[in-house]
């Protein structure tokens, strides 16, 4: 796919399953990323992939304190 095919095609997720993203995907999608320009050629990110239920949601959790909300926003 093109990149502007991509961007003209492109759509927002606002619902998500709760079927987990394939290993070899979730490699790719980092890599991906790690491979993405960065200021200067700084590559500041680190990019951790939590992959179990329990973690993702005391994370949530946590991220609602930080946003002073009941919910993760």
């Amino acid at each position: 796919m093109e990149t502007i095919e991509a961007l003209i095609h492109r759509r927002s997720c606002r619902k998500y399953s709760n079927r987990p993203v394939e290993a070899e995907k979730l490699a790719r999608i980092i890599e991906a990323g790690q491979y993405a320009p960065s200021g200067m050629g700084r590559q500041p990110v680190t990019f951790v992939a939590v992959t179990d239920p329990a973690t993702v949601e005391r994370l949530s959790q946590l991220n609602a304190q930080v946003m002073d909300s009941n919910s993760d926003p």
